[in-house]
């Protein structure tokens, strides 16, 4: 029997074969002047949506179970609202109407006080520096009075496109195995720590670009891959979540924390915390403005391998108070040109750092020109569900490491119980 090809669009389509049903999938075509959610709450879980070209502004979208997301090229969501209306006082532009008014969230460097509020404004796609006070405003600076709802800035508008953030995510909610590629987000108001992609578990998240985004690029969660994602030039960081059997394979992560948060605190390519069997490889992590990539907190059976770190502030891989990981056959390159804890700094300037976690195997790497080459520090961590943080059964062996004159290699600690790190009780090698 021959069907029709009308019946595939837009409708569920069913044959009955020896009495049972089988059931073809929905296939439906949206465009830039229809609303993404609504189109998904009028269809069946494990719809294809198709997304065709032009900007979806302001749309944010709670998928299905099994719902799959499939970006033509030049498909935009874009969380910003476009400026067009300026008055002018003094010597300030002023954007009324702006009643948006996210979650503070996050630390900042010295210098960059403002950055933890969600909401960012680009002139011509660039971030302007939000301040925390009128006062404070001057070229390239902005401020936000949330009890009158006005934007205030010194540059000129005309001729730019001027945008604010608005809204907190692109696609979120708690379903299972959503498929989200080939879109470009960007300009959404997530908090630091979170992302415009914060979804429930096992999606598959491919081939997207990930940019000016405020805090994240996408907030992880269990069973989800990350492939071949271009993750850029965000405001926090790359990418930031927890969770168990996360692939994160083949994205370029780079030019991430733009607002200057402190990295001390979270900022940077890639962080990972209370993941279990997390898989890390073939990813080009470069020119973070933060740590390249770091398995932070209660951290278990990690593995990271075949990636290229380059250019980060801080260590191309850290593996921080966590447990039972191997790092191996990376190429660590320029890292951890952390201003003012560069040599002979062990404390986060490294290539590759181990900071107070067990039973790490570091094999087959190479780190060219960092810092210093491959560090483990030992001090006073606390402890977590797996024990308490020490340097203990870290395996170091058959990398290259190659560094100027005046560089590091190896462990420090802190006086007291953690000088064992060098005892053989501990076996460190």
């Amino acid at each position: 029997m021959k069907i029709p090809p009308a019946l595939f669009s837009h409708i569920s389509a069913f044959l009955i074969i020896f009495g049972s049903p089988i059931a073809f999938a929905t296939t439906v075509t949206i465009s830039p002047t229809e609303n993404i959610e609504t189109v998904v709450n009028s269809n069946p879980a494990g719809t294809t949506f198709i997304i065709t070209p032009g900007v979806y502004r302001m749309q944010s979208v709670t998928p299905k179970n099994g719902d799959i997301f499939e970006g033509q090229s030049g498909a935009v969501l874009n969380g910003s609202r476009q400026l067009t209306s300026f008055t002018q006082s003094g010597s300030y532009y002023v954007a009324g109407g702006q009643t948006q008014h996210g979650t503070a969230v996050g630390e900042c460097l010295a210098g960059y006080a403002g950055c933890e509020y969600p909401e960012d404004l680009f002139f011509n796609s660039v971030p302007l520096q939000r301040v925390e006070s009128l006062s404070d405003v001057t070229t390239g600076k902005w401020y936000f009075d949330y009890a009158t709802a006005d934007v205030y800035f010194v540059d000129n508008p005309t001729g730019k496109t001027v945008e604010i953030g608005v809204t907190t995510h692109a696609f979120s909610g708690s379903a299972t195995n959503v498929t989200i590629k080939g879109l470009t987000i960007e300009k959404y108001a997530a908090p630091a720590q979170d992302g415009p992609i914060s979804g429930g578990a096992s999606w598959i998240i491919a081939s997207n670009e990930i940019l000016l985004n405020h805090g994240g690029g996408i907030r992880l969660s269990t069973g989800q891959v990350i492939q071949s994602n271009y993750i850029h030039n965000n405001g926090q960081e790359g990418l930031t979540g927890t969770g168990s059997n996360i692939l994160v394979q083949g994205n370029e992560i780079a030019y991430n924390n733009t607002l200057s948060f402190d990295f001390e605190w979270q900022a940077g390519g890639a962080k990972f915390s209370n993941t279990t069997n997390l898989i890390v490889e073939g990813n080009y992590v470069h020119n973070n403005n933060g740590q390249g990539i770091s398995l932070d907190y209660q951290s278990y059976n990690w593995l990271v391998q075949g990636n290229r770190t380059s250019g980060n502030y801080v260590a191309g891989i850290i593996d921080e108070i966590s447990y039972n990981g191997t790092a191996r056959y990376n190429v660590i390159e320029n890292d951890a040109s952390y201003p003012g804890k560069t040599n002979p700094s062990m404390w986060w300037a490294c290539g590759m750092a181990n900071l107070g976690s067990s039973n790490e195997d570091v094999y087959g790497n190479t780190l060219i020109n960092n810092s210093n080459g491959i560090c483990a520090v030992s001090n006073s961590r606390g402890s977590g569900n797996r024990g308490t943080f020490l340097v203990q059964n870290l395996s170091v062996y058959d990398n290259v490491i190659v560094q100027s004159a005046g560089s590091a290699t190896g462990a420090v600690a802190n006086s007291g119980t953690y000088m064992d790190v060098y005892s053989s009780s501990w076996n460190n090698h």
